[in-house]
């Protein structure tokens, strides 16, 4: 009875990781990430520009940060976690902590969302395409969204914000 359980589990699994990345292929617009932390700034350098524009455009009302984080293979990159006046924005950005991700050696694991196609990707959801089209389709947020990205180029992870992680494990290097 053991030996059958084992073999469906193992079926289970496998199935599961033939067909999920192309389910989340077709339908995502979060990518995801994984690895150890390998560099964490609490700004990011080449976002400067753009957070402090936004902040001197508001009188000091709104000002938004950008912190960088570097994450090693296997499945790393550089990614942002966008906070105002020092806090994440509720249902943008989830960390979930076991141990803190800004230490180096610490393992973490999420999601990102690409600020800048947003629209072309959702576009593409049944049920969800019309709407977020309509909202896309209006001038001054389709100009925001671009103005924003060719502002800040490739320089900072706007295209790669933090939507969801979690730490787990001691940092170790």
């Amino acid at each position: 009875m053991k030996n059958l359980s084992k073999k469906i589990f193992y079926v289970l699994v496998f199935g599961c990781v033939l067909i999920l990345p192309q389910e989340t292929q077709a339908i995502g617009i979060f990518s995801p990430f994984g690895g150890k932390v390998t560099v964490w700034s609490p700004t990011a350098p080449g976002c400067a520009p753009f957070t402090t524009a936004v902040c001197v455009a508001t009188l000091g009302s709104v000002c938004p940060t950008v912190e960088e984080l570097v994450v090693a293979p296997p499945n790393g990159g550089t990614f942002g976690i966008l906070r105002i006046d020092g806090m994440t924005i509720p249902g943008l950005t989830t960390i979930y902590q076991k141990y803190a991700y800004q230490a180096p050696g610490t393992w973490v694991l999420g999601k990102s969302i690409n600020v800048c196609s947003v629209c072309e990707n959702l576009s593409d959801i049944p049920g969800i395409g019309s709407i977020t089209g309509a909202l896309c389709d209006i001038p001054a947020v389709s100009d925001i969204i671009d103005t924003i990205c060719e502002f800040v180029g490739g320089a900072c992870p706007v295209g790669n914000l933090i939507y969801k992680m979690g730490t787990s494990g001691t940092p170790s290097l």
